[in-house]
């Protein structure tokens, strides 16, 4: 059984890995066309739009994407399962509503705060609709790893990286729109994928909702705010940082540097998707979530260290074939990075227990 079921994680860690791979090996092509035609402060400001656009998202989830994920996997009958894909959905779609109007309130403040004028409503426009856009694909395509179909969710993912990165290219080169054009290629790929994607999951959908099962996700997966926040915290608002401290250009280059350690993170982004649904299951039975759950972190452990590894030894290279000269400063950020990939890895099997057990 324990061979069976890490064969199967390791096929599905395959296809997210895949589909990973693939759709940031598109997106890692990008580089060239940002560090060339944005500056780096240009680039220091998207990547502040981009910490906007994910603190958004988790206020606009409130935690309902775990709530959905803990509770779906654990109940087998079709109609709770219904109904509690149904509550996630019209409640993200409720929040995006008011996070879309506050946006629009706060523009200018947010525009003085992100891009250092407060001229630019339409940049913390584009931001908030992409966000709550985002929001709402990211619960629709949680059926599919609630089910354990990576091969859906990748072909999703897939396709609407293609729309942006050529989105992108035409905009950016094209139209010469800079920070504007990357938002709106972002929407555009969101509007494209998301009428099909509804339609595809449509059967999900049931009315009515009890109120109660609402306020039960909500109180269980508000608490995942703060800790959602605080990885934030730690992964993006370093730039915001170094604007203050130092400058917009700071943030920019900085920026790049993190998106090539970037790929350790990828490797690990792949596991964790394969693993959620397997992490619950296995807890049902503590002695056999004890002999599983380092047998699947060890090896996990050796590859992203490796990874890691080999991404600092060839960095030269790499800047030098795909980043543009204003950023090669960018790299002295790789092993910091890299390593704490590592220790993120880690922190998902420690925090397995408070996961699974209601705890918090």
């Amino acid at each position: 059984m324990a061979m069976s079921l890490k064969r199967q994680i390791m096929k599905d860690a395959f296809f997210y890995g895949v589909g990973d791979i693939l759709t940031k090996l598109i997106a890692f092509l990008l580089i060239p066309l940002y560090t060339t035609v944005l500056l780096p402060a240009e680039y220091g400001v998207y990547q502040l739009l981009v910490l906007f656009i994910t603190v958004t998202m988790i206020f606009g989830m409130t935690g309902m994407n775990v709530a959905l994920f803990k509770h779906f996997v654990t109940i087998r009958e079709e109609e709770p399962r219904k109904q509690l894909f149904t509550a996630a959905l019209v409640w993200v779609f409720f929040t995006s509503a008011i996070i879309i109007g506050i946006a629009y309130l706060l523009a200018n403040p947010l525009s003085k705060i992100l891009t250092g004028v407060a001229g630019r409503r339409d940049l913390i426009g584009l931001s908030a609709v992409n966000a709550c856009l985002e929001t709402i694909i990211l619960v629709s395509l949680l059926i599919f790893r609630m089910e354990k179909r990576p091969v859906s969710y990748v072909g999703y993912t897939i396709t609407k990286v293609i729309i942006i990165v050529a989105g992108n290219f035409v905009l950016l080169r094209y139209f010469d729109m800079g920070v504007s054009g990357i938002l709106l290629a972002g929407i555009i790929a969101d509007v494209v994928i998301l009428a099909p994607l509804l339609w595809r999951i449509g059967h999900y959908l049931t009315w009515p909702i009890p109120a109660k099962l609402v306020s039960s996700m909500l109180f269980w997966g508000i608490p995942f705010v703060p800790a959602s926040l605080a990885t934030v915290i730690l992964t993006l608002s370093d730039r915001l940082l170094l604007r203050y401290m130092a400058d917009f250009d700071a943030a920019g280059i900085y920026s790049v540097g993190y998106k090539i350690a970037g790929v350790v993170f990828l490797l690990f982004t792949a596991f964790r998707f394969a693993w959620g649904p397997y992490m619950f299951e296995l807890a049902a039975t503590d002695q056999l979530a004890n002999r599983t759950y380092p047998k699947v972190l060890t090896p996990l452990i050796g590859i992203l260290s490796l990874a890691a590894v080999g991404i600092v030894g060839i960095s030269p290279e790499l800047f030098d074939w795909f980043v543009g000269d204003a950023f090669h400063s960018g790299r002295i950020v790789l092993i910091p990075v890299a390593s704490a990939a590592i220790f993120d890895a880690m922190t998902l099997f420690f925090g397995a227990g408070m996961q699974t057990r209601d705890r918090t």
